[in-house]
């Protein structure tokens, strides 16, 4: 009996470990902090989850009903987009999500060419001005980054962010004043 309890732990951690980490607040807080260093997040902070706003009391519960790999586009609304907004008051700070399933694949195509398109050329001289690449939460080296948008299907990708103003360049580097184009694929 005991080493069948062990052998349904073990199987139980082992399924856990290959389906990945349940999505947490403080895991999409820790994102938005470090890509975009000059935001800070608060209680006022709205979060919208698949274009529906979500409550602060049932963050949790929401939010742990995915997969920190379902999610394929994390963001915040600038705060020039707010003050023009008669929807928010001032000082609210917006972080959108978005997670696999949701795009449409006419969205999803347009805007894989468009990252295609700004890695589309490569030259020495011209790697400076391109933005970061990150496949599958890895970043990828400028000198390859061509080369992997190029071997990338496109049956393969579930979400693309491109983020094309600047975030930290102490989480990503120089290139981060570029931006950011982030690649889910299967």
């Amino acid at each position: 009996m005991r080493k069948t309890l062990q052998i349904l732990s073990f199987l139980m951690i082992s399924f856990c470990s290959l389906n990945g980490q349940n999505l947490t607040k403080n895991y999409i807080d820790n994102w938005i902090v470090t890509t975009f260093p000059e935001m800070e997040i608060d209680n006022k902070t709205i979060y919208i989850l698949n274009g529906i706003f979500i409550e602060h009391e049932t963050i949790d519960s929401i939010f742990n009903q995915y997969l920190q790999s379902d999610v394929v586009l994390i963001d915040k609304i600038d705060k020039s987009v707010i003050d023009s907004s008669t929807f928010f008051l001032p000082d609210t700070k917006v972080i959108l999500l978005q997670t696999k399933g949701v795009y449409k694949r006419k969205i999803l195509r347009k805007r894989f060419k468009e990252a295609k398109k700004l890695f589309s050329i490569y030259e020495p001289d011209s790697v400076k001005n391109k933005p970061v690449l990150i496949i599958n939460e890895m970043q990828i080296d400028k000198d390859d980054c061509h080369s992997r948008m190029n071997k990338i299907k496109f049956s393969k990708v579930f979400g693309v962010q491109i983020i094309d103003r600047p975030v930290s360049i102490d989480k990503y580097g120089t290139a981060g004043q570029n931006g950011l184009v982030i690649i889910k694929i299967k």
